[in-house]
């Protein structure tokens, strides 16, 4: 699979914790590539203190299936190359990008 790190992509990234081994996040990419790193921020489920400054709803993307927000403090910058590498080994999985109206 060709994945192009661009502005709205999605890509499923592993978070494990101790009780959640498995356990992985939405990412959805904020920016488009600059000299090669884009900019990402993961989603949760909507919890009691979440910050809801961006809330996604069931059926604003296929992987959200309840209110979710966006974790800004948890952003991070990442090596196109290296999400691109991740996704061709299986690591990663890319979903489809985010609607341009979300």
């Amino acid at each position: 699979m060709i994945f192009l790190p661009f502005r709205r992509a999605t890509i499923l990234f592993p978070t494990p914790t101790d009780n959640e081994p498995d356990k992985r996040h939405l990412f959805i990419l904020i920016t488009n590539p600059k000299e090669g790193e884009v900019l990402m921020t993961p989603m949760s489920t909507k919890q009691l203190r979440s910050d809801t400054s961006c809330v996604l709803f069931p059926g604003d993307h296929k992987f959200v299936r309840f209110e979710s927000v966006m974790l800004y403090s948890h952003s991070r910058i990442e090596a196109c190359e290296k999400l691109q590498r991740g996704i061709k080994e299986g690591h990663l999985v890319a979903f489809g990008p985010l609607a341009e109206s979300v």
